[in-house]
């Protein structure tokens, strides 16, 4: 697959209901996620 832009590492820190996630970038960045997390 690509993906334009690159994706990027990141580490959850939170996870709300479905659909949202709250990460942090090595770089220290918030970034909340609006896009669907595969999980239980």
């Amino acid at each position: 697959m690509e993906f334009s832009p690159d994706l990027q590492p990141a580490r959850l820190i939170k996870r709300y209901k479905r659909f949202l996630a709250d990460v942090v970038t090595p770089q220290a960045e918030s970034c909340p996620s609006t896009v669907l997390i595969p999980g239980p």
